[in-house]
């Protein structure tokens, strides 16, 4: 099934291309985006044509930064309606929970997930970033695009001088190290195990400066008729999308997962049971994916695997794999490498860890 965003994303790119002499109509036509998809911001557009215009677009440019650049020249409005909330939220934390609430509506195949821990007495979130694609379509400009954009939101929120502890990167820099400084403005750290943010959890109270409660409640009663209308509400789909990002983080419990969307465990039970479904029945279906992807189309060894997929150990995990596939994982991998029809999955949007 596509999954879409909003053309809004796209918006500053042929200003920056016009800057490095590029027209991006030729670019636009190659990948099968309609022109007019530039002058109507809530017109989608399916992301795997999104990913791969951005990436054809740093090339012919010449530019390896160019997501980073796009990214800087973005505002919150590009948000819509959900930049409108946002700034309307009372705190930092209350417009992080309505950005992962909401974030779907503007681009589908955008997951966040908010997760925290404590080192040395101190407390500390993570806000992680995963951008979902069909094995083979490049996002990693689509990916610095995202994360410039982030944190470009977040300092229209609580003020330009706030800084995240690091910007965690899972690439190599594409580009000269200078850019990613003059943009992100922040520690980096490349080759991390996910993309995003790390920051104080005591940030999660500052205040944001425009907030309104009023006008904050009716825009987000537009935003649930928006999901709804969608049928994004599911409750099967936002556990899925948790799931995929917690279950490698060692932390995917349902009490964990109904802490996330802000219910109470017995609550989110009764919602997937209406729905025909259960929490052991999504993350053990998840699970079964993930471990395909990770066999068929990466090479690291068995016992990360098992860890990225939450096992307490290797024996553990080859006991599972053995009675979900009647083979060993070793098996399995030896049989399937190589063989493109065993492939499934998206491989690289779980190795967030």
């Amino acid at each position: 099934m596509k999954t879409y965003l909003r053309s809004a994303t796209m918006a500053n790119l042929p200003a920056v291309l016009r800057r490095h002499g590029v027209d991006i109509l030729p670019l636009l036509r190659k990948v099968g985006i309609p022109v007019a998809s530039l002058h109507d911001p809530e017109r989608p557009v399916p992301v795997e044509q999104a990913y791969r215009l951005l990436e054809l677009a740093a090339v012919t440019a010449n530019c390896p930064s160019l997501g980073l650049e796009v990214g800087e020249a973005n505002r919150l409005s590009v948000l819509g309606l959900l930049g409108l909330v946002l700034r309307e939220e009372p705190t930092f934390g209350d417009a992080l929970n309505t950005l992962l609430r909401y974030r779907q509506l503007h681009n589908e195949s955008l997951v966040l997930a908010l997760e925290w821990f404590s080192e040395s007495s101190r407390d500390f979130c993570l806000l992680k970033m995963t951008l979902r694609a069909s094995q083979g379509v490049p996002v990693a400009q689509a990916t610095e695009q995202g994360l410039a954009m982030l944190l470009r939101s977040l300092r229209a929120l609580i003020g330009l001088q706030w800084r995240p502890r690091v910007v965690c990167i899972r690439h190599l820099p594409l580009g000269p190290r200078l850019v990613y400084q003059r943009v992100l403005d922040a520690p980096l750290q490349f080759q991390a195990e996910f993309d995003g943010l790390m920051f104080d959890r005591g940030d999660l109270d500052l205040p944001v400066r425009s907030a309104d409660p009023v006008i904050a409640l009716q825009a987000r009663q537009q935003l649930e008729q928006l999901l709804s209308a969608r049928g994004a509400n599911s409750a099967s789909q936002r556990v899925s999308e948790l799931v995929r990002v917690l279950l490698p983080a060692g932390r995917c419990s349902i009490e964990q997962v109904a802490m996330h969307l802000g219910l109470h465990r017995r609550t989110l039970h009764r919602h997937l049971q209406a729905e025909g479904t259960t929490f052991e029945a999504i993350t053990e279906q998840i699970r079964t994916d993930m471990a395909v992807a990770l066999l068929t189309a990466d090479r690291r060894p068995l016992g990360q695997v098992a860890d990225l997929l939450g096992f307490s150990s290797p024996p553990a995990f080859s006991r599972w794999f053995r009675r979900i596939h009647g083979q060993s994982a070793r098996e399995y991998r030896r049989n399937s490498y190589g063989n493109p029809a065993h492939s499934s999955g998206d491989p690289g949007a779980v190795l967030s860890r």
